[in-house]
């Protein structure tokens, strides 16, 4: 069997990355060349090993679907992801995805710190500005791992009834201990808001003490991440509690402009005045940034044959900024 040097590349690449899609799809071009040569059963054999490993990674999906489907107390409270995002397509500080990546480091390696009776780090704080990649980094840290990310949803956890928020804390930090996984407490300020406020009433501070109480007795293999645009109102006795507080900044203009020659990259033909650009993208979280790029890019498409212009990127772009200013 002829493997070409590309092909051996890609499959040693995507190994490294645990990109299964990719391993896949070469190990089936692969298969597809074998078959063109007359070499039938070679392709064959391929073909059946993809079908086989994917058939089990969807058990292990449906596994994943039944332990959560199983306790009927949860239902309402928990959704599930399986996530397959990936370190590069994260566009933060260097500082934040060095400590990203820092965590994914001591997981992998967690039998050698306990060696030495380390640990790695496993609750975690992610405060920043709406759209600076808070969600997307849970996601990240997630599908790195081969974890599934649960998302808590708090809408549902909070009850008006009194004492049902702590029970239904007390259900999910039970599945934690249970199910390994990555879980993201999105806005999450809705339950961590400080307990002296003065607008606060007895069973918030019992919602929070519950949550505090419960997260210090976790013991699981598993990742709490707790997410807030509003550092500035959670308890100052949350602090202790989290064994990383991670912040996530408003981009720079270079990293705004690392991301967006990322995007514009399969487009043809693409000049931009990057000077021109900077002007308008101050105070603009890297969502924004995102979604600016995609109308620009559909404008183009749809009135300049797929070529991007600045005068598209900043139309766009000042959209988004006088749609945050209303």
């Amino acid at each position: 069997m002829a493997i070409s040097a590309s092909q051996v590349l890609a499959l040693v690449e995507s190994h490294a990355e645990s990109d299964d899609h990719r391993f896949y799809t070469t190990v089936l071009q692969m298969a597809a060349k074998e078959a063109r040569a007359g070499h039938n059963k070679i392709a064959q054999d391929l073909s059946d090993k993809v079908k086989k490993y994917q058939f089990k990674k969807k058990v292990n999906t449906n596994r994943y679907e039944q332990g959560l489907s199983a306790d009927k107390d949860l239902q309402g409270l928990i959704e599930l992801y399986l996530p397959h995002h990936r370190m590069n397509e994260l566009f933060l500080n260097n500082q934040t995805k060095t400590r990203l990546n820092l965590i994914i480091k001591e997981h992998r390696q967690k039998d050698n710190l306990k060696k030495y009776e380390l640990s790695p780090r496993k609750k975690l704080l992610f405060v920043g500005p709406p759209g600076t990649g808070k969600t997307l980094s849970a996601s990240v840290l997630a599908s790195e791992l081969r974890l599934p990310l649960y998302k808590i949803v708090l809408e549902s956890v909070i009850s008006k009834y009194m004492g049902d928020t702590a029970t239904h804390l007390k259900t999910i930090f039970n599945f934690i201990n249970n199910n390994q996984g990555v879980y993201l407490f999105d806005e999450f300020d809705a339950i961590g808001s400080n307990r002296t406020a003065k607008n606060d009433v007895g069973e918030s501070r019992r919602i929070l003490n519950s949550f505090l109480i419960l997260l210090e007795q976790l013991q699981s293999e598993s990742i709490v991440v707790a997410a807030t645009n509003h550092p500035q109102l959670l308890d100052n006795a949350l602090n202790r509690r989290f064994d990383d507080i991670i912040s996530f900044d408003l981009p720079t203009f270079d990293e705004v402009k690392s991301y967006l020659e990322n995007r514009i990259s399969i487009f043809p033909d693409t000049q931009l005045d990057w000077k021109k650009i900077a002007d308008f993208t101050s105070n603009l979280s890297l969502g924004d940034i995102e979604k600016a790029f995609d109308d620009g890019a559909k404008d183009a498409i749809f009135n300049n044959q797929g070529v991007i212009t600045t005068e598209y990127i900043c139309n766009s772009l000042r959209r988004r900024k006088e749609n945050k200013m209303e």
